[in-house]
């Protein structure tokens, strides 16, 4: 279980990547308008279910742990009974799964999800720094999304790997051999990050690879 929803998560990530790709192609490519706006909206529609499918993959194991406890006791109880009897087995604990799994969607604001909030953050500077609209700090962290360089090998960033604990960028096989043999251990190798780091802190980077071959492109035509 635990593996399939690995799996499961790491492909809302991809989702959602995209869809941050997509907005960025909208705010360089398409004039600012009702347009653009609708586009961006929706996008922001698709990336909302994908963060209440990330939360039902939180919530479901949680769920089956509390649904079993819970038969375990009755039968308990029933047994200890001399007058009740052993439930027959033709409980539908699927739908009783699903309808607790849909309370509790129906009950979480997806606005705080910590993937939405991200997600916004990055298109609003997107939008701003497109429109003029932005300040220096916007500018930096867009030149700082574009830094193609791996902090290991100081090359271009290859088959690049994102960590989910402090954002910083790496080629997969350098960071990789740095979490197995670097001498500062499983730290993150980038100057004043404290940030420790295991290969399952790592995840596609969709956007730098993106970024990478843009660039490239860029190289080829000049």
């Amino acid at each position: 279980m635990d593996d399939i929803i690995k799996k499961e998560k790491e492909s809302l990530r991809h989702g959602i990547q995209e869809a941050y790709l997509c907005a960025e192609f909208l705010t360089k490519y398409v004039e600012k308008g009702n347009e653009r706006d609708t586009h961006l909206k929706n996008l922001e529609g698709l990336v909302q279910n994908y963060c209440l499918l990330d939360y039902h993959l939180d919530i479901r194991p949680g769920l089956v742990a509390r649904m079993s406890q819970d038969e375990n006791k009755k039968i308990a109880q029933k047994e200890n009974s001399e007058t009740a009897e052993l439930p027959e087995g033709n409980t539908n604990y699927q739908a009783i799964l699903c309808e607790k799994v849909a309370s509790a969607i129906k009950n979480h604001n997806v606005k705080d999800h910590e993937k939405l909030k991200d997600y916004t953050k990055k298109v609003k500077r997107l939008i701003n720094v497109a429109d003029g609209t932005g300040d220096d700090d916007d500018l930096m962290v867009t030149e700082e999304s574009e830094n193609l360089l791996d902090p290991l090998s100081k090359t271009e960033l290859v088959d690049p790997v994102i960590s989910i604990k402090c954002r910083h960028r790496f080629s997969r096989k350098t960071i990789m051999e740095h979490l197995t043999h670097g001498r500062h251990g499983s730290q993150c190798p980038y100057v004043g990050c404290k940030a420790k780091l295991t290969p399952d802190d790592l995840e596609d980077d969709l956007i730098a690879a993106q970024i990478v071959k843009r660039s490239q492109y860029q190289r080829q035509l000049h």
